[in-house]
């Protein structure tokens, strides 16, 4: 009985000093799905993996509501996370058609994989403010602005 109680308790100091060491905090990772929609369009299916090595940032698809959107000679598309006094660029796209053939369609938003998220950039503000924007240009240098507010839900947290 001693010598298992003995045994026991060498385990659990054994154990106990292994946890001392230097070891590396294991990153959190998150993952989401947002989209959103206006009266002329909207965004689905975009996924972001926020957190460990590699984050990752789908955009996912634009669909229009309208075909109001023929004779474009210039399209800039961008997800940003806005605090009201500060705007954080995550991916931004632009195309030029000078002919002014380009017809706006349903189309993919793009990706990005790296550091999506500065370090001065709260989770929170991703969570709870990000936006879709695209900026058209018809033929005769006429823009028109839209803005989407995204919702954003999380789906998965490993870590």
């Amino acid at each position: 009985m001693k010598k298992i109680l003995s045994v026991m308790l060498t385990l659990a100091l054994l154990l106990g000093l292994a946890g001392c060491g230097d070891t590396k905090a294991e990153p959190i990772e998150r993952v989401y799905s947002f989209s959103g929609e206006i009266e002329e369009m909207r965004v689905i299916n975009g996924v972001a993996t926020i957190g460990g090595d590699m984050e990752t940032f789908y955009g996912g698809s634009l669909e229009l509501k309208t075909e109001a959107f023929d004779g474009v000679t210039k399209l800039n598309t961008k997800f940003y996370i806005s605090d009201e006094s500060e705007n954080w660029t995550i991916l931004n796209n632009s195309v030029q058609d000078e002919t002014g053939t380009f017809s706006l369609k349903n189309q993919e938003l793009g990706q990005i994989t790296g550091p999506i998220l500065k370090t001065n950039m709260k989770l929170r503000g991703f969570e709870e403010n990000l936006y879709f924007k695209l900026d058209i240009t018809d033929k005769n240098g006429n823009v028109e602005t839209y803005t989407i507010p995204m919702e954003v839900k999380e789906i998965i947290s490993v870590g």
